[in-house]
């Protein structure tokens, strides 16, 4: 299954003549593709980020990402010239009275990819545990 989105009209960037984000989902793999393509017009080599945001903190390395939770686990590998980084969140929960503060964390991946004037940066997220409908 695949679904692609042009999402160029949804930053007021000028120079960008294309930004297409497409999502396929492998089911026989337990595989998400989410593959974004830019491009710009103005000569300039512009840096894009995509991020992924997981509610356990995420063991980050040169090209990809390893998310553990309840016996299960995740890993996000990314394609392309990029530097991945990640950064601690707390946010208010719906269920706030489960959390002592009040507060649930999260962790937001950031993949960025080396400034170019068009490129790409792929994150394939992969089910290492469980059967997926």
């Amino acid at each position: 299954m695949m679904l692609c989105l042009d999402l160029t009209a949804a930053y007021d960037v000028p120079s960008l003549a294309s930004l297409c984000g497409t999502l396929t989902w492998h089911r026989a793999e337990k595989r998400l593709t989410v593959d974004d393509r830019y491009c710009f017009t103005d000569g300039a080599a512009h840096e894009i980020e995509n991020a992924v945001i997981v509610r356990e903190e995420p063991e980050i390395t040169a090209n990809s990402a390893i998310i553990q939770a309840g016996g299960e686990t995740a890993v996000l590998h990314f394609a392309g010239r990029c530097c991945v980084t990640s950064e601690k969140l707390s946010y208010r929960h719906h269920n706030a009275d489960r959390f002592p503060s009040g507060l649930a964390a999260a962790w937001r991946i950031a993949v960025c990819g080396t400034p170019e004037l068009a490129g790409s940066i792929t994150i394939e997220i992969i089910s290492q545990d469980r059967e997926v409908d």
